[in-house]
């Protein structure tokens, strides 16, 4: 089954010399906002660790995806390398580097807290991703990061995030990276729970630049019942054995840094 659905109509406009999605009824908070700890008390629980779900990562993947040259054409790379025997994608996860704010890696555990005007996503590889839902905007100068600049908001209960701001090492799409690009692609995501223990993302990419369609996926995560535990980059503890929570240690080669396989299926 396709995760790839194309929306009929979205305006584009800019933000700090990105751009941003402004669709007309995905923009417009109701209910709680999480900015006092009563409100939060309101709020769906999404805390506690959360592990990714079967996912085709994209250049595994023979899904189409509206990119524009030469985009287009360095994806078609990446997928031709991919399915080489041997083939080896240097993604950001096999340089120790972060990958942006996506939580698309396979084998890492991702914890959401909440204090009021903010959610915090700490994946498990040390790094913290700050979501604003205090009402701000995104700053007129802001220094590009890797995971950008993200202020969000409650629609009931899902959890509206948009994220701009993206420094030219980040991973818009897995393995796939530009200085002239990343500045001007902006990421709406919708979390939501379809289940107590269970989470669904929806994410937007757009950029003038980039994509010739709005570009949406879906990934589905699951909540453990083991806390995130440290992950070092260089000493190779990636794994997690969904069985007892514990950390594994595979053998891999020297300079690849994930050392595990990455599990991923379609449905």
């Amino acid at each position: 089954m396709s995760r790839f659905h194309f929306p009929k109509a979205l305006c584009v406009g800019l933000v700090f010399a990105v751009c941003a999605v402004c669709v007309a009824t995905a923009q417009t908070p109701s209910g709680a906002q999480g900015r006092s700890y009563s409100e939060i008390a309101q709020l769906p629980d999404f805390t506690g660790a959360w592990a990714l779900d079967h996912f085709n990562n994209f250049n595994q993947s023979d899904e189409p995806i509206p990119l524009k040259p030469p985009y287009d054409g360095m994806m078609a790379e990446l997928r031709r390398i991919t399915h080489t025997p041997g083939g080896d994608v240097p993604s950001n996860s096999k340089l120790c580097m972060p990958n942006g704010p996506s939580m698309l890696a396979p084998g890492r555990l991702y914890e959401f807290l909440y204090t009021p005007g903010q959610v915090t996503i700490i994946p498990q590889n040390n790094g913290v991703r700050r979501i604003y839902t205090d009402g701000r905007a995104h700053p007129a100068h802001y220094p590009l990061s890797f995971d950008g600049h993200s202020t969000g908001h409650w629609e009931g209960k899902t959890l509206v995030v948009e994220t701009v701001g993206l420094r030219k090492e980040s991973e818009f799409i897995h393995a796939l990276r530009s200085q002239d690009a990343n500045k001007t692609v902006t990421i709406v995501e919708r979390f939501s729970l379809s289940a107590p223990d269970h989470m669904r993302i929806e994410t937007t990419l757009t950029s003038p630049v980039v994509f010739s369609a709005p570009f949406i996926f879906r990934a589905n995560y699951s909540r453990v019942p083991y806390p995130v535990m440290e992950e070092i980059c260089s000493e190779n503890n990636l794994a997690i054995d969904p069985a007892t929570g514990e950390q594994v240690f595979p053998s891999a080669p020297a300079n690849d840094h994930t050392g595990i396989s990455s599990g991923i299926s379609k449905e």
